[in-house]
């Protein structure tokens, strides 16, 4: 994403990101991803055939992305809305867990009583 926001074109990034993670089969995926690139693939296949992208939301975000030619910005509109939903569900579990501890006490004092 922020590559893409900075001007970074796909096969320069990937290298950058190939150094990232020293594993064996994901530096032999992203060599194989940047051959697919140079050879005229588009992004979507290309991640695809080296299984570096997960099928679903993403898939089409991308794909969608790179046909319009807004990649970056539909990277970060799908980023954005997957923050939210990570912020509201963070949200509603510490809303919750007091009351789930709260709620525990009360049945050990209630067994205990009893």
């Amino acid at each position: 994403m922020w590559q893409s926001e900075a001007g970074v074109d796909l096969i320069s990034g990937a290298r950058s990101l190939g150094r990232v993670i020293s594993a064996p089969g994901y530096r032999r995926s992203i060599g194989g991803y940047i051959d697919s690139l140079k050879s005229g693939e588009s992004l979507t296949n290309s991640l695809r055939q080296q299984d570096l992208l997960v099928a679903g939301e993403l898939a089409q975000i991308l794909h969608a992305g790179e046909q319009s030619g807004r990649l970056a910005q539909s990277l970060r509109h799908y980023l954005d809305v997957q923050a939210a939903s990570l912020e509201r569900l963070t949200t509603a579990i510490f809303t919750w867990i007091p009351r789930l501890y709260y709620l525990v006490v009360i049945v050990i004092v209630a067994v205990t009583l009893i």
